[in-house]
């Protein structure tokens, strides 16, 4: 920061930043917290823990339970396990990091799995295992009444009750009659009006996310007839930016990101397809029920073009984006963890229930029993949703090829059975390239060289046999699996012509993930050694063998060869054993051969034959690449698995402990009338979206308005908008709920109809004034006595700065993962300029990379694309301030303003106070006050002079500093009120 900067620290703008940097971190709300364990804490202690350390283990090792918080908390015969905040001093910890005891004993954990555990005791290890300790393992001690429980408020049809008929000067709306009511029989009042300023701002940023112009501000407050608000609230709806901004909204619960996450962080190229279609059905004002059946079952519907067809493929990308971990080995495992993290997705999602709560005992809090759990999981492991493989033991997913017209599609065929053919002759024209070189090697070296290869060795223990990497002497190559260590081991018999001291060489492919310890042993004319191989470097010699050292052998007495994988870490590989005899000063020994051979000769010719026929074939692969017609557009989206059946109920959700097998269906406690009925030949997806998307259903349209007021005031009827379960808050308005659940019923699912029936009322115009009395008797404002306060949203305040500076591109952002691998992790070089790249689109379009989520978002608490997020959380920490401190784009930000201000003749030719007003309209959308005005004229006077000065001096810096004009405008961006909407 300049030196110049530091005057801002007496100005009133810099108190208010700085008040915003002080304030006490939020912690996140025990709801987030406890989907956080259920998700990502209970499931690997059950899996992994609990055979040894629960109540009903055959012993309880090392007396510690891990079954109930008061087990961890307590600890074992070496004291507690974890101490809450302190996850270095944690003795879980250190078990699961392998750093003195290594828990679970049959493996370590992957990496992601043990961050889990670390970020769990850092937020304050929260474990909500009340039970008795001898019920916490493996049930929930009590019995689900079902027709008691689904008394609940909840799972009750939404009732049409009419506001209390009260004198009433004060609403306007259906809404403010509820609101008014509940105010009233607490003796409290309403706030004030908003004036029309803090009004237009506040539309703007919550039906579109971005600023107003100054001059979109005072046309409004010009505008005093009564038709200003809603034509201002309808323009805003039309918008296309509505669909931008409320589309983000909704990806935040699917879960949307542009990668896997997990152990094996792969790119997904077309989930982008999934967010336009979310920020199409929102500018289309598309039907709830109708968005909610084509996320989950859009494949099975009926479609009238190949437009809509492709349409309803896509937005099944909902069921696909949630992190895997790819790498799994026990495939039915993997299958069971990707249906349960869709089931509660699907739950959360639509119905704010935590259905995988009920995947190891009934649900400990709401009447979902575990039966009703597998049946719904029977739906969804009826679903094809992993494919194959695309490296060993890598699973991957379903692309599925969009609707197209059929000559589009004969020529992709075309083209691809020419590419395959062409690849297919390469690749058997490299095959002969390779063993006419290695003829022809031998000829040349005569029998100075000896390769052994492992197709002749002895084999040990059971081996894999590959060819994935491209680099290897004969067939192929063998690796241990990283498996069986000290179990396996290959003999190479040396057979030497004669008696001489030889160079022995391995062949190996390297890799990170290759073993860098790996044990030879070689028996040779003077005994026997020991050396070890470091697999993970570059081999040497021919970029294929690596020296292990110079050995004498005897012609007639084989020497012997042995690469073992005991206590080894990663992957073991053999391939062929070379051995180059070496003369009397160690160097090759070179073989006397007549350049007139006529074996030499031939060996020659049929070299070069064979290469330029592949420099042909090669030509011609890159020529007809060159001519390749676009590829045939997919999606990321789910299908009907190839077997259609119903599920077993997983005992304690061990899904190899199976018990009796639950028929496909929903959940008992939301259905109404006859529960669906099942198509034995489809996976029951249909019937799932059909039952939630009923108007009948309780669940589904209470739900999402929820989420629609929680956007719109700040703060949801039920401020728990992922949990309307026994463990959520009740409605603060349950009569105001269910009128807004049902009017968005009769009107269609029309989200805008909702959205503008909300903004039209006068509780959405209030002023956040504050009330002594009504502060002490509602401190949360539960009842809306006042307007809630609230931060912009990460995605607002990058798009403020772009906004306000002119530079914003308010185009559909397209694929934002172009050009990126395949794999993010193994795309290093690609991914840092990929993630640095300079985006002046909307922040909805920016790259969402699972674990590498852009600092300017991840800063100001976007939501984690791992969990359904319908309520992000707000802190206020010390990293936003320098961020907003010290962020080149923000500094780039400022100075664009200033040439945007600059650029126009008024603004350049305007006296100071004038110019300081046009930058508070821009940037705050109002003018500045007096002393404002006083103090920024005595910072810009003084800034000046600071620069003239370092200039008279001749002070050099690196880079011109920035104009007091853009200095100012800076300080403004990173003051509290430019990221507060009131």
């Amino acid at each position: 920061m300049h030196r110049y900067s530091l005057l801002l620290l007496a100005g009133g703008l810099w108190t208010s930043f700085l008040g915003g940097v002080l304030a006490p971190r939020l912690q996140a709300g025990e709801a987030e917290q406890r989907a956080f364990f259920e998700a990502r804490i209970r499931p690997v202690l059950i899996q992994h823990c609990n055979e040894c350390h629960a109540a009903d283990s055959k012993e309880i090792k090392g007396g510690l339970r891990v079954d109930s918080a008061a087990g961890l908390l307590t600890g074992g015969d070496s004291g507690p396990a974890v101490i809450a905040g302190k996850p270095d001093e944690s003795p879980l910890m250190e078990a699961l990091r392998y750093e003195g005891v290594e828990m679970p004993p049959a493996g370590r954990l992957s990496d992601k799995v043990i961050a889990d555990f670390e970020t769990w005791i850092t937020q304050g290890a929260f474990d909500p295992r009340t039970d008795a300790p001898e019920l916490a393992a493996s049930s929930t001690g009590r019995t689900i009444d079902m027709e008691v429980e689904r008394q609940f408020w909840s799972f009750q049809p939404p009732q049409a009750v009419p506001p209390p008929v009260l004198k009433d000067n004060w609403s306007e709306t259906e809404v403010d009659r509820y609101v008014f009511a509940r105010l009233q029989a607490a003796g409290l009042s309403p706030a004030p009006d908003a004036d029309r300023r803090t009004l237009v701002r506040r539309l703007y940023f919550d039906l579109i996310g971005l600023p107003p112009t100054p001059e979109e501000v005072e046309a409004f407050v010009q505008d005093d007839s009564p038709e200003a608000w809603p034509k201002l609230v309808d323009r805003l709806l039309q918008s296309d930016q509505f669909g931008v901004h409320w589309g983000r909204h909704w990806l935040d619960v699917a879960r949307y990101a542009d990668s896997n996450g997990g152990d094996f962080n792969a790119t997904f190229h077309n989930a982008w397809k999934y967010r336009d279609y979310v920020i199409a059905s929102m500018n289309q004002d598309k039907p709830y029920d109708q968005f909610v059946r084509e996320q989950l079952a859009g494949d099975l519907l009926p479609a009238e073009s190949d437009a809509q067809r492709s349409e309803q493929i896509v937005a099944t990308g909902f069921l696909m984006l949630g992190a895997k971990m790819l790498s799994e080995r026990d495939k039915l495992k993997l299958t069971m963890d990707v249906v349960d993290e869709q089931l509660n997705t699907v739950g959360q999602t639509f119905m704010a229930l935590t259905l995988g709560c009920a995947r190891c005992h009934d649900h400990k809090f709401d009447p979902i029993p575990t039966k009703d759990y597998y049946a719904m999981a029977g739906i969804f492991r009826s679903t094809r949703t992993l494919q194959g493989e695309s490296q060993q033991y890598v699973s991957t997913w379903p692309r599925r090829v969009l609707p197209t017209d059929a000559a589009r599609v004969a020529a992709v065929e075309a083209f691809e059975a020419e590419q395959k053919s062409l690849q297919a002759r390469i690749k058997a024209t490299q095959l002969t390239v390779k063993q006419e070189e290695a003829r022809l090697a031998k000829l040349k070296a005569g029998e100075q060289t000896l390769v052994f290869d492992d197709a002749d060795a002895r084999k040990i223990g059971d081996w894999k046999a590959s060819t994935y990497s491209p680099t290897f002497v004969g067939k192929g190559y063998l690796h241990d699996d990283q498996s069986g260590k000290g179990e396996k081991s290959v003999e190479f018999t040396l057979n030497v012509p004669r008696t001489a001291l030889y160079d022995v060489q391995c062949s190996y492919t390297p890799a990170g993930t290759r073993a860098s310890n790996v044990p030879v042993s070689i028996v040779h004319a003077d005994g026997q050694i020991e050396v070890v191989l470091d697999q993970t470097r570059k081999p040497t010699a021919d970029e294929l063998f690596a020296s292990v050292g110079q050995f004498s052998f005897t012609k007639g007495t084989p020497g012997l060869l042995t690469i073992s994988n005991a206590g080894t870490r990663g992957h073991v590989i053999v391939d062929a054993v070379r051995l180059v005899e070496l003369d009397q000063d160690g160097k090759p020994v070179q073989a006397e051969l007549d350049a007139q051979d006529p074996a030499l000769v031939q060996a020659i010719a049929a070299v070069d034959l064979a290469t330029s026929q592949l420099e042909e074939q090669e030509q011609a692969l890159k020529d007809l690449l060159a001519s390749a017609p676009a590829p045939l557009p997919q999606a990321i989206a789910v299908d009907e698995a190839k077997a259609i059946a119903d599920c077993e109920i997983c005992i304690r959700g061990e899904h190899l402990n199976q018990g009796p097998v639950a028929p496909r269906g929903v959940l008992q406690a939301a259905t109404y009338g006859e529960p669906p009925t099942f198509n034995d030949q489809q996976s029951g997806r249909l019937e799932l979206a059909q039952w939630l998307a009923s108007p009948t259903h309780p669940l589904t349209a209470r739900v999402y308005v929820n989420r629609l007021w929680h956007h719109l005031f700040g703060q949801g009827l039920v401020a728990t908008v992922d949990n309307f379960g026994q463990l959520g808050d009740r409605p603060s308005h349950p009569l105001l709920l269910d009128r807004l659940a049902l009017d968005f019923i009769d009107s269609g699912w029309s989200t805008k109809a909702a959205l503008r029936q909300m903004a039209l009322s006068r509780t959405y115009r209030m002023s956040n004034q504050y009330d002594d009395t009504a502060w002490n008797l509602d401190p949360e404002n539960h009842l809306l006595w006042r307007a809630h306060s609230r931060r912009l949203p990460a995605e607002a305040i990058r798009d403020s700065m772009l906004a306000v500076s002119g530079q914003l591109d308010l185009s559909p952002g397209g694929s934002p993962v172009e050009g990126l691998g395949v794999l993010v992790t193994q795309n290093v070089a690609d991914e840092k300029a990929f993630v640095g790249k300079p985006s002046q689109h909307r922040s909805t379009y920016m790259p969402i990379i699972r674990s590498q989520i852009p600092a300017i978002l991840a800063v100001f608490d976007f939501a984690d694309p791992d969990l359904v997020t319908g309520r992000r959380a707000v802190t206020n920490v010390p990293a936003q301030a320098l961020l907003l401190l010290n962020s080149p784009f923000v500094m780039e930000q400022a100075a664009a303003v200033e040439a945007r201000l600059t650029a126009e003749e008024s603004f350049r030719t305007a006296d100071r106070r004038t110019q300081i007003e046009g930058i508070y309209q821009a940037v705050l959308s109002r003018p500045p006050t007096a002393a404002e005005i006083d103090r920024a004229e005595e910072y810009l006077t003084a800034a000046a002079e600071f620069i003239a000065d370092d200039k008279a001096n001749g002070e050099k810096t690196k880079a011109e500093p920035p104009s007091p004009l853009a200095q100012l405008i800076h300080t403004l961006f990173a003051s509290t009120e430019f990221r507060l909407l009131n």
